[in-house]
């Protein structure tokens, strides 16, 4: 089962391209027969997905475009958690990656399984 994992970002205008990235890999693992679970950081996020009619298993609502140590530290203890108890099959963090004040670039990062290969 697929987690897709979604960054918090600082205000709606930067959110767009993110969150059509996240709903188009939901639709491609549900085409490819695969169950969704949804972790998401940011009220954006989670409005965006509850109004699509997906609830999410984990969200971490009070989070800033730059989480601390300690909020990135719960959200990978809640990834490792799932994984080592074989309830998810890869996990995907999907956020901007911004290059200027005007400019940022949506990305899609495969977290779990790790490619060793890489």
């Amino acid at each position: 089962m697929p987690i897709l994992f979604r960054l918090p970002l600082p205000t709606t205008i930067y959110n767009n391209d993110v969150l059509r990235l996240a709903e188009k890999r939901v639709r491609t693992c549900e085409q490819e027969g695969k169950q969704v679970s949804l972790i998401l950081c940011g009220k954006v996020a989670v409005n965006f997905f509850k109004h699509k009619g997906y609830t999410p298993i984990q969200s971490f609502i009070d989070q800033s475009a730059s989480p601390t140590i300690e909020q990135a530290d719960a959200i990978a203890d809640y990834l490792v958690e799932y994984y080592l108890a074989n309830e998810l099959d890869e996990a995907f963090a999907l956020y901007n990656h911004h290059h200027g004040i005007l400019s940022q670039t949506p990305v899609e990062w495969r977290l779990m399984p790790i490619d060793m290969a890489a």
